[in-house]
């Protein structure tokens, strides 16, 4: 709150209004990250809209998924809106809720991580400091996790769900009656979460 001068602080606040810009790790075309990537000032995300929120990021993580973005991989299938910002996983606070029941279900303040749904754009790249997302693509933070511990899970984490239910394996109590899995290559984050 910044309070009016006029008279004294306590008798009439003022909320106040949001910066238009923001610091965020993005990009004007694509390329290798080292040529391309920049920390800059670019617009804050709007409100959200429906069954989406606005968080305020406390942590991010980089996947392989983000570079192959940022590389232009599928840019000649899709169309993008500039600058792109990085990043897919994030971990933070919730800034404003959108309308919908599904965002309902948050509260400015709430402890959240997740994932944007969709390919890094403008006001969904994860890599600044503020992110529009879908709130059904959002958690609360368990008090024993980090903000970086969460911030790292998400797109590894669903990955692996994904690979499990391709292959016609979901979740059961653990036992010997249950299907056994090789997991190969799993040095790497999907895999760490399989294994």
């Amino acid at each position: 709150l910044k309070f009016s001068s006029l008279s004294p602080p306590s008798l009439h606040p003022v909320m106040a209004e949001a910066p238009a810009e923001m610091l965020a790790a993005a990009y004007h075309k694509h390329g290798k990250p080292v040529s391309v990537v920049k920390v800059q000032q670019v617009a804050r995300p709007g409100p959200p809209g429906e069954g989406e929120l606005l968080i305020k990021v406390h942590a991010a993580s980089l996947n392989p998924a983000d570079w192959k973005s940022g590389e232009g991989g599928q840019g000649a299938l899709l169309g993008f809106q500039w600058p792109r910002v990085y990043g897919f996983d994030f971990a933070g606070v919730v800034e404003t809720v959108g309308s919908g029941a599904q965002a309902q279900e948050y509260k400015t303040g709430d402890e959240v991580f997740g994932m944007i749904r969709g390919l890094p754009q403008k006001d969904r790249g994860t890599v600044a400091e503020y992110c529009i997302v879908d709130a059904k693509v959002c958690a609360r933070r368990p008090g024993s996790v980090s903000m970086q511990g969460c911030a790292s899970v998400p797109l590894v984490g669903i990955t692996a769900v994904k690979m499990f239910r391709a292959c016609g394996l979901e979740p059961r109590a653990p036992g010997p009656d249950g299907p056994r899995v090789l997991v190969t290559g799993g040095a790497g984050g999907v895999g760490t979460v399989a294994i």
